[in-house]
């Protein structure tokens, strides 16, 4: 038989465990990728364009799924299998909620990389070794 005193020990290590595990929260929508935004250099042939630039777009990454509800995620380290267990048990309880907040029947765009229009979206280039 348990006692209230155990009883009450127990449902506290329960609710500080995910406190304590070392969780965080993913977000479905990342931010902008930062722009390289260093001075392109100009050469004789730039000079002569007499044309507008256009800006690049991009199409739309967005993929379209059912919640998941499980909005807690381990980050990977050694603490993995402590950490594991009440993260899925809050995760548990966030279904309870969540099932409200984005219901089941209705599809939730899920986001990749995104990048504002622009027109010096070029990665830095790497120097070649010299032959």
């Amino acid at each position: 038989m348990c006692s209230t005193r155990s009883l009450r020990i127990l449902l506290g290590v329960a609710c500080a465990a995910p406190l304590v595990a070392g969780c965080q929260i993913e977000h479905r929508v990342p931010g902008p990728e930062p722009v390289n935004t260093t001075p392109i250099v100009v050469d004789q042939a730039m000079v002569k364009r007499d044309w507008e630039p256009v800006p690049a777009l991009y199409t739309n990454d967005v993929v379209m799924a059912f919640p998941d509800y499980s909005p807690l995620r381990a980050k990977n380290n050694r603490y993995n299998p402590l950490v594991e267990t009440p993260l899925f048990l809050a995760n548990i309880a966030y279904m309870a909620y969540g099932v409200f907040v984005d219901p089941p029947w209705i599809m939730v765009g899920y986001k990749s990389m995104s990048m504002e229009p622009t027109y010096t979206a070029m990665p830095p280039l790497t120097t070649s070794p010299a032959r």
